[in-house]
């Protein structure tokens, strides 16, 4: 994310760097919470003004016709506007997210208690968004009347209690830790009851403190309750070896053997990024207990920068679950780049078990640089589940095609209720985006078995 502010978080200006450093506390956190938070929070749209004001059938070969074509190129022109009016959209949230930011930094603690309250009333989505921005700018000020408010703000006490200890402990790692051990039951139930992740607030702290000083926040995991030690010392040795992995790794073999094991491979794939020698020297001195999980993050990691070598040290890995994670790894990593050479390793190199696994990463990735080699990859594919793995996820990614081009695709599937699955699922999508249109093509097509066109056509 580039400085919206356009300019350096470095200005000796104190308030444009207070504002950057609060956006990027927002930001880390909801990519951090992804998977939970961030599809209803970036949907939601400032208004302008004041922050709370109110508002049995046999493959059926593709054939696309001239009237088809000409609507996948009508679809496509909307898809483009849909994508500059989202663009538009997202920068539009970025200025309001920066003025309301703005606005928040000047209040006092009356201010801030005041508009907590206004809050609590709003609808779930809009609470939490406007949430991260007041407590982020709350947590600069003081952190401990933040928190106790977060608490009291329902279902998102828990997220926002996490947005208030995120710029605390990087504010203050050692005082927020200290807060923290104090209060690690309530914390707990907090979590538990405020739709969080259990043990999110411990880790928060532990991943900043470990940036600065991760001796001194393994010696804080000693005097916390027992249940909190580990997620303590994983976090810290996790963030230590992104930058130290030696020291990491040392300091990693007096823990007990289950947090070794957790720790061990993200150790291993972060020194393998630095130094691929040095890592596997490690590795090698581990007990042979240790050692699989350790190589194949290492090998993991080689890969992005030197595909050859990591192919010749999967070779060498036993057949089983590890090498299978390790050649699912590897995959997404090339499909990130080049989806093509991706498809090509799975062919020369993975089992017909990893590749299916490996098919959905690589073909969303490749639908978005070329769907017609996707296309043309999963359709060339012998039959079976892992040809039926790339046409479904083919057809469920492709925003571009249109939905009879989609449904041609899905008549070629082998399994007939994953053909069933598909089937109904698109046509369905089409019905609800052009009713007559969908209506006169699934009463028309020979295709659809009659009980399918009556449970889709019928009311």
């Amino acid at each position: 994310m580039g400085n919206p502010l356009g300019r350096s978080p470095n200005s000796s200006n104190h308030r444009i760097t207070h504002l950057w450093n609060v956006a990027m506390t927002i930001n880390s956190l909801l990519k951090i919470c992804a998977g939970i938070f961030l599809g209803v929070t970036c949907s939601y749209v400032f208004k302008v003004g004041h922050p709370l004001s109110d508002e049995k059938d046999k493959p059926h070969t593709q054939t696309t016709s001239k009237r088809s074509t000409l609507r996948s190129k009508s679809n496509k022109r909307g898809i483009e506007h849909q994508k500059k009016d989202h663009l538009d959209s997202t920068q539009q949230r970025s200025t309001d997210l920066i003025n309301l930011i703005d606005q928040y930094s000047a209040f006092n603690q009356d201010e801030y208690a005041t508009e907590a309250d206004k809050l609590n009333s709003m609808p779930f989505e809009k609470k939490e968004y406007l949430g991260y921005a007041l407590f982020s700018c709350w947590a600069q000020n003081n952190p401990k009347e933040a928190m106790i408010h977060a608490s009291r703000m329902g279902k998102v006490s828990a997220s926002l209690s996490h947005v208030v200890l995120m710029k605390w402990a990087s504010d203050n790692p050692k005082e927020a830790a200290n807060y923290v051990k104090k209060n690690q039951e309530r914390l707990r139930r907090l979590e538990k009851h405020g739709h969080g992740v259990e043990g999110s607030s411990i880790r928060t702290v532990a991943s900043q403190w470990a940036k600065i000083n991760p001796l001194a926040t393994l010696d804080w995991a000693s005097t916390l309750l027992p249940t909190n030690q580990s997620t303590v010392q994983i976090s810290t040795l996790r963030e230590w070896s992104k930058t130290d992995p030696k020291n990491a790794a040392n300091a990693a073999k007096r823990f007990p053997a289950r947090t070794k094991k957790i720790v061990y491979a993200t150790i291993a794939e972060n020194w393998a990024t630095k130094d691929w020698n040095e890592a596997k020297t490690w590795i090698t001195g581990l007990p042979k207990t240790e050692q699989e999980e350790a190589i194949g993050a290492a090998v993991k990691a080689l890969s992005k920068n030197d595909l050859i070598a990591a192919n010749e040290e999967v070779s060498n890995m036993p057949h089983g679950a590890i090498r299978r994670k390790t050649e699912r790894a590897i995959a997404k990593n090339l499909a990130l780049k080049d989806p093509a050479v991706a498809a090509q390793w799975l062919t020369e190199h993975a089992d017909t078990t990893t590749q299916i696994q490996a098919t959905p990463t690589l073909i969303e990735n490749w639908v978005k640089i070329d769907p017609h080699q996707a296309q043309l990859w999963a359709t060339q594919r012998p039959e079976g589940d892992l040809r039926d793995s790339a046409i479904s996820v083919l057809v469920a990614t492709d925003p571009d095609r249109h939905p009879e081009e989609k449904l041609n695709l899905a008549f070629q599937l082998s399994d007939p209720a994953t053909k069933t699955t598909n089937v109904i699922a698109i046509a369905s999508q089409w019905l609800k985006q052009t009713p007559h249109e969908a209506t006169r093509y699934i009463d028309q097509s020979p295709h659809f078995t009659e009980e399918i066109k009556h449970r889709l056509l019928t009311p």
